[in-house]
């Protein structure tokens, strides 16, 4: 009999027992109803560090709350010992593993006092964009650069280097891809790399063939081991398990996200075909996506065939932490074969460009023409930008205070307070 006293401890989603010399490693873990099968469920690894002995002794699926499961387990793990003081101690060793892990399982997160907790500014990984530590999602339609925007974000975090304009927190990044291969990604990392004349920096890199529930037991104690600070997840379908439009299967996605850690996870979505021609487009399935993340963004790309630079615009679609902004602007150029690639800030750019400059908010392009042109008629500002006269006066009173009036009715002309006092 042994004197050793049993511990537990919780890494990544593992339960792991240790008890003299021998150690259970729980995982899997999952709480399923039924008569025959109900109670906790999960998979099992049995191993010791005693001389002599294998150091293997069994792996095996298990029922926790089951006696007959707990014996046919200890029943395993004797024919692996032939004798000697470790089988004294087999029995105890199963009921403390299975019971210790049942209760913390149980257990669950404590509730926390937040009259306790000192309030801190909402920190980003990268400012106005992705806030650090939650879920956040990207979205456009296919060739839209989703990735290689997503990985100059990662590289600006990667390096503390804030290339694109914007404050980051610093620290190791992932890229989880469901959707091409190592070769393609470091292509892309490599070459944005060389846009920025600077070492390549390091990329922990998965090409995941699972849904991101099946994949997180074994990223979680990588991504946590290598400190990794934001993870890229391209794309939402696969990561889902191919059903955007399934509410178990979204559900559960978010989970296996939540799973890998305490990070900053981006999640690249699609958008829908009903969606094309639209000024403002929607992520490609359920509401869920949006609802679920802090942070949603919508990447648009005008299409000017033959051009040295593409424009993209980045639209808000949600960001709970921040009041409204006008959405953000970036040039890409992509040199032949495999020359570096450009990513560079450029605000000015959705303004400049017809095609993203549509997308913007309403009001956002009213002080965009009032500060050009001056006192213009609600009429030829309803031409100007190809809206409805409705909109364009609800827009001037959310301006509020921004704009001033000249005549009445008919006569009435609006224009920039800004301007004015130039």
């Amino acid at each position: 009999m042994t004197s050793a006293v049993p511990e537990i401890r919780v890494e990544a989603g593992h339960y792991i027992v240790t008890y003299g010399d021998l150690q259970a490693n729980f995982s899997r873990l999952r709480e399923e109803a039924g008569r025959q099968f109900g109670g906790l469920n999960g998979e099992v690894s049995i191993s010791t560090t005693l001389p002599g002995v294998p150091p293997h002794l069994h792996e095996a699926r298990i029922n926790l709350s089951s006696t007959s499961g707990r014996d046919t387990l200890l029943k395993a793990i004797k024919s692996r010992v032939k004798g000697g003081a470790l089988v004294e101690t087999l029995e105890d060793f199963v009921e403390y593993a299975c019971v210790m892990t049942l209760r913390a399982f149980r257990q669950g997160t404590p509730l926390l006092n937040l009259a306790n907790v000192t309030y801190q500014p909402v920190p980003f990984a990268v400012e106005k964009v992705f806030p650090l530590d939650k879920r956040c999602q990207l979205y456009a339609p296919a060739e839209n650069f989703k990735t290689t925007l997503g990985m100059a974000f990662l590289q600006d975090i990667a390096t503390g280097l804030p290339m694109l304009g914007f404050a980051v927190t610093e620290g190791p990044v992932a890229y989880i891809d469901w959707e091409t291969d190592e070769n393609d990604a470091s292509n892309i990392w490599h070459r944005l790399a060389r846009g920025r004349d600077y070492p390549v920096p390091d990329l922990l890199y998965l090409r995941a063939h699972r849904p991101i529930w099946e994949e997180a037991e074994s990223l979680a104690p990588q991504l946590a081991r290598e400190g990794v600070k934001a993870v890229l997840l391209d794309s939402a379908f696969w990561a889902c398990g191919a059903n955007p439009n399934d509410q178990e299967k979204v559900g559960t996605m978010f989970q296996g996200i939540d799973a890998l850690g305490r990070l900053t996870s981006i999640l690249l979505n699609h958008t829908g075909a009903a969606e094309s021609g639209k000024k403002r487009r929607r992520h490609y399935g359920l509401e869920h996506f949006r609802n679920a993340v802090r942070a949603s963004w919508e990447l648009r790309k005008a299409d000017t065939p033959g051009a040295e630079w593409i424009s993209l615009g980045l639209y808000r679609d949600k960001l709970n932490m921040l009041a409204p902004e006008p959405p953000f602007g970036f040039r890409i150029r992509f040199t032949p074969y495999d020359g570096p690639i450009y990513v560079e800030r450029d605000d000015k750019t959705v303004s400049a460009t017809p095609e993203l400059d549509e997308s913007r908010p309403i009001s956002e392009r009213v002080k965009t023409h009032l500060l050009a042109h001056g006192m213009t008629s609600p009429l030829d500002l309803a031409k100007a930008l190809g809206e409805l006269p409705n909109a364009i006066h609800q827009a001037v009173r959310r301006l509020g205070n921004q704009i001033v009036r000249e005549g009445n009715g008919r006569t009435v002309r609006y224009g920039m307070a800004a301007r004015r006092e130039e």
